[in-house]
């Protein structure tokens, strides 16, 4: 059971540039205003989560133009802030947000404001995964077969570990005292250090990498060293994701391509948990399986 609505920051911020290959997709304007089936990206991003049971407050990042904000409509009030010029400022800021507005708050959702295809059942289940909800960080991955099963050809790039073969999700639960746990320089270090493998040694240390690029890591080693890294005690939370949709996002012209061949479902049924609800018109397989488990493994790292 979730034990409150948790507050979502969404990060809406990206500006491509002339050098980006969505430039010519969205000629200067945010990302997240890319239209995808005649509304906003940012639109569906807001409907999924504002539709689900586990969701609060909801606060957007990064959105500067009034024009832009005006052209959204919300179920409900959404808090704006100011563009960061960082994914990592804007993250900060919306956390620092919800500590001075929410002092009852004590955990978090991120979200991207690119996943076309979020639904608000996707949200209510994973949050309810991340019971009981002592970690500091809940990462999400899909496994390469989830994705591309239901995005053929994505465009996704895939991280090879020992065990998985998997790419990021973009949706997240963080514990606020992440903003204590950890400094602004080790995050900026770290998004810098993401296309740059070498640069990840001064994080990590030679042999650590070395066994990183050499897939001889776990996905349970990795989630203790994240921890080590944030100064969680213990490893941060990893969390299989069975529905695709939450780690398919849109940061190429065939992946936006992609998702426009495929539009949104709207339409929910209630299942028999009270936290959880399921499409009733998806061509999407809801799984028999427990929701976000592996081949039977925990859902969550190895303690």
């Amino acid at each position: 059971m979730i034990p409150h609505q948790l507050p979502c920051i969404i990060t809406a911020g990206g500006i491509p540039t002339p050098r980006d290959p969505l430039f010519a997709l969205t000629n200067g304007r945010p990302k997240a205003m890319l239209d995808m089936h005649g509304r906003p990206m940012l639109q569906w991003v807001l409907d999924g989560v504002q539709g689900a049971a586990c969701v609060g407050d909801v606060v957007v990042v990064g959105l500067d133009d009034a024009a832009d904000r005006e052209a959204l409509r919300p179920q409900r009030p959404v808090h704006h802030l100011p563009n960061q010029r960082s994914l990592v400022g804007n993250v900060q800021a919306g956390l620092q947000w919800v500590r001075q507005n929410l002092p009852e708050a004590q955990m978090a959702l991120l979200c991207s404001a690119d996943m076309h295809h979020l639904q608000s059942f996707m949200v209510d289940e994973l949050v309810a995964e991340c019971a009981p909800f002592d970690k500091l960080f809940y990462y999400t991955i899909a496994e390469r077969k989830t994705i591309e099963a239901q995005y053929p050809n994505s465009g996704r790039t895939f991280t090879k570990l020992r065990d998985a073969e998997f790419a990021g999700g973009d949706l997240f639960v963080v514990q606020l005292k992440v903003l204590e746990k950890t400094q602004p320089a080790f995050w900026e270090s770290l998004t810098n250090a993401r296309k740059r493998p070498w640069q990840m040694a001064k994080l990590v240390g030679l042999k650590t990498l070395w066994r990183l690029l050499t897939r001889q890591l776990t996905v349970g080693e990795a989630a203790e060293l994240a921890g080590q890294m944030m100064g969680a005690n213990g490893p941060i939370g990893v969390i299989f994701l069975r529905h695709a949709a939450v780690a398919m996002d849109a940061d190429k012209p065939a992946q936006v391509d992609l998702l426009r061949q495929k539009r949104p479902m709207s339409r929910f049924r209630m299942t028999g948990s009270p936290n959880c609800l399921h499409e009733s018109d998806t061509d999407e397989e809801m799984p028999t399986t427990k929701r976000g488990a592996r081949n039977g493994e925990p859902l969550l790292a190895p303690q």
